[in-house]
């Protein structure tokens, strides 16, 4: 992937920059409000805040941008810094962004109602003391946003390369695909991809075809934290390599917590497809509902397809657990994945219920079930898992149910 508008020393543009240069300026290199804006083959650098910041936001087209080492603090900066997109298309195409001292680009609806679309960008290398992310959509309040990412390219982003986060009784849908993401030096990175919500927001997330390999913690991140509000989306075709022996991240984890005193969300998720490998120290598919207090929240998951395996000789756990614990509840529907057996003392495939929690499973006899059958009906399920299990701890039965009956998205 290349970019149009290239740099051929670090005080000369390429001749491709010919929409000009804008560099040192002592606050922002751009600053929009209330205005339209259709910016290409320019080279925005060294500038003491923001390399472009736009204030409430009714059009925007940026191509063939090359944005570097913009930001002075944390904050109210970034390499793009964009509060309250209107635009219904917003195009972001063939830009880098590198160098911030904490987010490269950040998109944040709190009133607006907008979306937007990133092609082919290269995102990388903010800063080793105080980077952040590399792409964060974001929204809050009564905010609205729709953003895509897609075929663009993330490495040493400090934190996590791609992160969309939805809070307050907000609306946020992405969608993540085809990218690749990979470690950096000296950032490797944290995380790869992650999607999170919390009070009563909405996110809708689709993670599709994208590879991400080398980072210290979680490859594909999925969480839904307190109150009342809902996450649904896909997470299929993605390829997830870990660092191998001695690493300790997660492949896929989807995570549903909160308390009960500002009520518990629902993640609705369907995993499929995924090769996720050379994981240790922790699972390379994993998937729990769990809570603090009180009632708890509720995940339905769908496991169907997928080739989990961890790293020969190390001490990681299963290829795939998903559980319950404390009083939450999931519904699952689990199929036709390939594992090997886990790391020592643990299995390929691990079906657990812990405390009080409700485990339901489609498709295993309807009602309370104990070993051996639900252990048979999951071997009869994945016959190319190595190793299965299932821990009904506490009073040992989990439940089948009938098959849809979840409503697990397709």
């Amino acid at each position: 992937m290349s970019v149009a508008c290239r740099a051929t020393s670090t005080t000369t543009p390429a001749t491709t920059c010919s929409g000009g240069t804008i560099q040192k300026a002592t606050g922002d290199g751009i600053s929009l409000t209330n205005a339209k804006a259709n910016l290409s083959l320019m080279w925005i650098k060294n500038n003491a805040n923001s390399g472009i910041k736009g204030t409430t936001i009714p059009g925007l087209t940026l191509t063939d941008l090359l944005i570097q080492n913009n930001t002075n603090s944390t904050g109210e900066q970034a390499g793009i810094l964009i509060n309250d997109l209107s635009d219904a298309s917003s195009q972001i195409t063939r830009v880098e962004v590198s160098g911030s001292t904490e987010d490269n680009i950040r998109i944040h609806n709190s009133s607006t109602t907008g979306a937007v679309t990133f092609s082919n960008c290269t995102v990388k290398d903010n800063s080793t003391a105080s980077g952040n992310i590399g792409i964060f959509l974001q929204t809050n309040t009564t905010g609205n946003l729709t953003g895509t990412v897609q075929s663009s390219t993330f490495s040493g982003n400090r934190t996590i390369a791609l992160r969309a986060d939805s809070g307050d009784g907000s609306t946020l849908n992405v969608t993540f695909k085809n990218n690749t993401i990979t470690a950096g030096s000296p950032n490797q990175g944290n995380q790869g991809i992650e999607a999170s919500r919390a009070s009563t927001s909405t996110l809708t997330f689709n993670v599709d075809g994208n590879t991400v390999s080398g980072m210290i913690s979680t490859l594909i991140n999925v969480f839904s934290g307190s109150g009342p509000g809902t996450a649904t989306g896909d997470i299929k075709n993605n390829i997830c390599t870990g660092t191998g022996l001695g690493g300790n991240q997660f492949g896929i984890r989807v995570f549903n917590s909160g308390t009960s005193t500002l009520g518990q969300g629902a993640i609705n998720v369907n995993v499929a497809n995924n090769t996720v490998s050379n994981i240790d120290n922790a699972y390379p598919i994993f998937g729990e509902s769990s809570n603090s207090s009180g009632t708890g929240g509720l995940l339905k998951i769908a496991v169907t397809g997928n080739n989990a395996s961890v790293v020969s000789g190390g001490t990681a756990l299963d290829a795939i657990r998903v559980q319950a614990r404390n009083t939450s509840t999931v519904c699952a529907s689990i199929s036709g994945n390939t594992t090997n057996s886990g790391g020592p003392g643990f299995y390929g495939l691990q079906v657990r219920r812990a405390n009080t929690s409700t485990f339901n499973l489609e498709g295993l006899t309807t009602g309370p079930q104990v070993e051996p059958t639900v252990h048979n009906f999951l071997v009869a399920q994945n016959p190319a898992a190595a190793t299965v299990s299932s821990d009904g701890t506490v009073t040992g039965t989990i439940t089948g149910v009938t098959v849809g009956s979840c409503g697990i998205t397709p």
